[in-house]
């Protein structure tokens, strides 16, 4: 299994670390572990999370929205609705 630290994740989505940092404080993208000298690892898991916080955020959806989609256990009838939510919103505003 594919391990990052919290730089090679940056790099990867092209974001910073302190973006990352920023996730991890409000509870949406925690490290797998932690090493003895406090690195960060991220596993697959954790990119496949961090890139469906980045198209949610895309979407205009908020962090504590997508915290609360993110706590359902990836729930679709909660991402679904949270979508039509934002669809209607984009609507109303064209």
């Amino acid at each position: 299994m594919s391990e990052y630290l919290t730089g090679e994740l940056s790099d990867m989505f092209g974001i910073s670390n302190r973006t990352i940092q920023y996730y991890d404080k409000k509870g949406l993208l925690k490290p797998a572990y932690i090493k003895e000298n406090s690195y960060r690892v991220y596993t697959e898991s954790e990119v496949k999370k961090l890139q469906l916080i980045l198209i949610l955020k895309e979407l205009d959806i908020s962090l504590k929205d997508i915290k609360v989609l993110l706590d359902s256990d990836k729930d679709m009838k909660a991402i679904n609705l949270l979508l039509d939510q934002k669809i209607n919103e984009t609507t109303n505003k064209i």
